[in-house]
């Protein structure tokens, strides 16, 4: 991770155990990217590379995974409309991240976003879940 994503892997306050949590929000492009660089089949299912400074290293075993954020909505307001739409990402009760955007919602056109949340191994299970609201502009 230090090698992929160093700002995040060498920052101490970026986790949900913190005491002001923080999560950051790869794109489904950057997790592509991700993927195809440091994984040895370029998929999800695959074992990650060991980079050379890792081999024989006790800490060569993978301390981070990602977790997908997927959200699918389908549009059912009759007027096209700008809106803000929040990814809530719930831990212990509380919202410990949050990752808005604007998008313009038309109805029959349905809208995919993914993205990916780097997290620690030891903090995947933290997570309640994920929620969405969205605020007509």
């Amino acid at each position: 991770m230090e090698d992929a994503f160093p700002s995040l892997a060498r920052d101490t306050g970026y986790g949900i155990k913190q005491v002001a949590p923080v999560l950051f929000a790869l794109s489904e492009d950057d997790y592509e990217h991700f993927l195809r660089k440091y994984t040895e089949g370029e998929t999800e299912n695959s074992r990650l590379k060991t980079l050379g400074v890792c081999q024989g290293s006790a800490t060569a075993e993978p301390t981070w995974n990602f977790m997908e954020v997927r959200l699918v909505l389908d549009p059912t307001n009759y007027n096209p409309a700008n809106y803000t739409i929040t990814r809530n990402v719930w831990a212990d009760g509380k919202i410990v991240a949050q990752f808005p955007m604007t998008r313009r919602l038309v109805i029959g056109e349905k809208v995919i976003l993914t993205s990916y949340l780097p997290i620690r191994t030891d903090e995947v299970d933290l997570i309640d879940t994920v929620g969405v609201t969205y605020v007509r502009l």
